[in-house]
C-alpha cells in the first residue's frame, strides 16, 4: 500500500531520508500542499479537510502538545496533571472508536518516545497512523470505517 504507514501491522515509520528507499514526495494536488511545506502548514490543511469532510457523530481533535519546547511550571503541571509524552497529533472518535493520526513530512520520522506511545495506545486497541499527505490521512480513515459527510460514506482517492 503506498503513501500510508499502519503503524499496527509494520513499523511506525520508515526511517530518515536515504536509510532506505523510500517513494519520492508528492504534492497533493487537490489541497495543493507542497512538498517542502512545514509539517505546521500539514496540521492546519489536514484539520480544515477534517471539520469538512467528517460525518457526525465522527469527531476529531489535535494533540499540540509536540509543537514546542514547554518549560518550567506548564511542563510540570501538565505532566503532573496526566499529559503524556508522543501522543499523536490528530484523535478521531466515531461510536466507541478510536483511532489516531500522526502527521510527519516527507523525510520525518517518528520519535522514540512516540513509537513507545504508539505501542502501548496499540497494546490499548487503538490504531495509529502515520500520514504524509490528505490522501494518506483518508486511506487512514477509510481503514478505519469513519463516514465522511459528502459521499456514500468513503473518499476514494
Amino acid at each position: 500500500m503506498a503513501g500510508i504507514d499502519a503503524a499496527r501491522s509494520k513499523p511506525a515509520d520508515r526511517g530518515p531520508r536515504g536509510s532506505h528507499p523510500q517513494r519520492q514526495p508528492r504534492k497533493s494536488k487537490a489541497l495543493n500542499i507542497p512538498q517542502n511545506g512545514s509539517e505546521a502548514d500539514l496540521h492546519v490543511t489536514i484539520a480544515e479537510f477534517l471539520d469538512w469532510a467528517l460525518s457526525s457523530p465522527a469527531f476529531y481533535t489535535t494533540f499540540p502538545a509536540g509543537w514546542g519546547k514547554l518549560r518550567g511550571q506548564t511542563a510540570f503541571r501538565l505532566k503532573r496533571s496526566g499529559l503524556k509524552a508522543g501522543m499523536p497529533d490528530i484523535l478521531v472518535f466515531y461510536r466507541g472508536q478510536t483511532m489516531g493520526i500522526e502527521l510527519k513530512v516527507y523525510g520525518a520520522a517518528a520519535s522514540s518516545v512516540q513509537r513507545t506511545t504508539f505501542a502501548a495506545l496499540q497494546g490499548a486497541g487503538v490504531p495509529i497512523y502515520i500520514c504524509r499527505s490528505i490522501e494518506d490521512v483518508v486511506e487512514a480513515l477509510n481503514r478505519c470505517r469513519i463516514p465522511f459527510r459528502f459521499t456514500s460514506g468513503r473518499i476514494a482517492c
